[in-house]
């Protein structure tokens, strides 16, 4: 595993192919669970990579986002309930240039 910041919203944990389900044993999830909690507290996101497929890791739940293309971006949105979802959009939308932060409240 390599682990990355991406940018200033998301750390990224790069998994080998070969082992693509280490990071879901200890002493690795345990580490990946409490980042994601204090990135949560910062308004970022800790992301696990297996090749092109992504989970975003967060402290009570894991959201697999599946294939991301290199032209993508994805946004993880919290709703009013709590729950969230998750878009990808094109790396080249408008709309990314206004993304500041890893993980957005949305009032819908």
């Amino acid at each position: 595993m390599v682990v990355e910041l991406e940018d200033d919203s998301r750390l990224l944990v790069r998994v080998d192919r070969a082992t693509p389900n280490v990071w879901r044993t200890q002493p690795y999830y345990a580490d990946i669970k409490r980042w994601a909690r204090i990135a949560e507290l910062h308004g970022q996101q800790v992301a696990v990579m297996v090749g092109r497929n992504m989970t975003i890791v967060m402290a009570e739940h894991d959201v697999d986002v599946g294939f991301v293309s290199e032209d993508e971006v994805v946004i993880l949105s919290e709703k009013r309930d709590g729950s969230f979802s998750v878009s990808k959009i094109p790396r080249n939308d408008p709309r990314f240039a206004k993304v500041k932060t890893g993980i957005f409240r949305t009032h819908g």
